[in-house]
C-alpha cells in the first residue's frame, strides 16, 4: 500500500511539473509573440513615395541639345530628387569591407567598396540591422566601371543571419542609371519605386510593395 501511496504521489508531481512546464512554453510563447506584434520597424525613406504617382516619362533637361524640360516635368524632378534618400542618412558604423560578402551576394565581378550600419533595433528574438554600401562593377566592357549604391536591411534571428530586404539601390552606367526608391513603414510594409534614367528622360517602371513581418521569426 506505501509503495502505491509513493507511486502515485510521484506520477501527480511529475504530472504537475508538466503542466507547470507547459504553461511557461506557452507564455514564453505569447511572451515572444506579443513583443513581435508590439515592437516597430524603423522608418526608412520619406513616405511620400507611397502616394505620390510618377508619369510613365518625363523629361530631365541634362543636354541643352536633348527635348526640351517643361514646367511640370521640373515639378516632377523635384518630387523625385526629394524622395532619394541615400545622401541623407549618416552612418554610424562603417564595417570591413569583407563584412556582409555574403549578405551583400557579391559576385565574383563586384567589389564592395564600403559598408556602413547606419541603424539596428530589435523585435522579439529578431535582430534588423540597417546598412548603406557601395560596389563597384569590375566589367571591362565599359569605359568607366559601373558602381552600385545600396540600402539593405539585415534580418537575424538569435544572431544566425537569415534573409536581406533591399530599400534603395542606385546602379550608376557611363550613359545611364537605373534607380529603386524605397519607402519602410513601423508596420514592416516596403513598397518600393523603379525608374530607369537616360540622357535626356526619366522612365517610371513600376511599384512593388512588399510585407517584411514575414521574415520575423519567433
Amino acid at each position: 500500500m506505501k509503495n502505491n501511496i509513493a507511486l502515485f504521489s510521484i506520477v501527480v508531481l511529475v504530472s504537475c511539473s508538466g503542466n507547470q512546464a507547459t504553461k511557461h512554453a506557452h507564455r514564453d510563447d505569447a511572451h515572444i509573440k506579443t513583443s513581435i506584434e508590439d515592437k516597430q520597424f524603423n522608418e526608412v525613406g520619406d513616405s511620400l513615395l507611397v502616394a505620390y504617382d510618377f508619369p510613365e516619362k518625363w523629361y530631365n533637361g541634362v543636354f541643352d541639345e536633348g527635348h526640351a524640360m517643361s514646367k511640370n516635368d521640373s515639378v516632377i524632378q523635384q518630387k523625385f530628387d526629394k524622395l532619394d534618400f541615400f545622401d541623407k542618412i549618416n552612418g554610424k558604423k562603417k564595417l570591413g569591407n569583407n563584412a556582409g560578402k555574403e549578405y551583400l551576394e557579391t559576385k565574383k565581378n563586384v567589389k564592395i567598396d564600403s559598408i556602413i550600419e547606419f541603424d539596428s533595433s530589435k523585435i522579439g528574438h529578431n535582430k534588423l540591422v540597417y546598412i548603406k554600401s557601395y560596389k563597384t562593377f569590375l566589367d571591362t566592357t565599359y569605359d568607366f566601371p559601373p558602381t552600385e549604391r545600396s540600402v539593405d536591411i539585415l534580418f537575424y534571428h538569435n544572431n544566425k543571419f537569415q534573409k536581406k530586404a533591399n530599400v534603395y539601390k542606385e546602379i550608376n552606367y557611363p550613359f545611364s542609371v537605373d534607380i529603386k526608391l524605397g519607402y519602410l513603414n513601423k508596420n514592416g510594409i516596403l513598397t518600393t519605386k523603379k525608374f530607369e534614367i537616360d540622357e535626356e528622360s526619366i522612365n517610371y517602371i513600376g511599384t512593388k510593395t512588399e510585407d517584411l513581418n514575414k521574415f520575423l521569426k519567433q
